[in-house]
């Protein structure tokens, strides 16, 4: 619901085209600063209505009901592809990686492990993803 406003828009491209390379985006009549600042409303905005969300779920009014899901946000961006400097990746392989690591739990409860093992097991795909695409990128950079 929210990726295909933000590659059909001129907003979301825009966002998209400054997070590729913002000398780019400016030089092709983008303005920079405006665009940020939408950004980051936008970003405000849909963290808003997850923590409502959060909130209505958990009935917990604390700023610390969801600091375990900072691990699995982070793990499914990652691991879906998803360039964490901006400009690269999709919506797909995020979605795909949030299901993985939501059954990863599920599997070590049925294999009768402790399910906190769980975020050993997203951190550890995550350095191994950082790694995997540092390398491919020293790669590409030597050819």
């Amino acid at each position: 619901m929210v990726w295909f406003p933000v590659r059909r828009s001129k907003t979301g491209l825009r966002i998209y085209a400054i997070g590729s390379d913002r000398i780019a985006a400016f030089r092709s009549g983008v303005n920079v600063e405006l665009t940020r600042i939408n950004a980051y409303a936008i970003g405000g905005l849909f963290s808003a209505i997850g923590g409502i969300g959060l909130t209505m779920t958990t009935g917990i009014g604390s700023p610390h009901a969801g600091v375990l899901y900072t691990l699995s946000g982070l793990a499914a961006v990652v691991i879906g592809g998803v360039s964490l400097t901006g400009g690269r990746g999709g919506i797909s392989g995020p979605v795909i990686a949030a299901f993985m690591l939501t059954l990863i739990p599920a599997d070590l409860i049925f294999l009768n492990i402790d399910p906190n093992f769980g975020q050993v097991i997203q951190g550890t795909l995550i350095v191994l993803v950082v790694m995997a695409g540092g390398r491919a990128t020293s790669l590409r950079e030597r050819k």
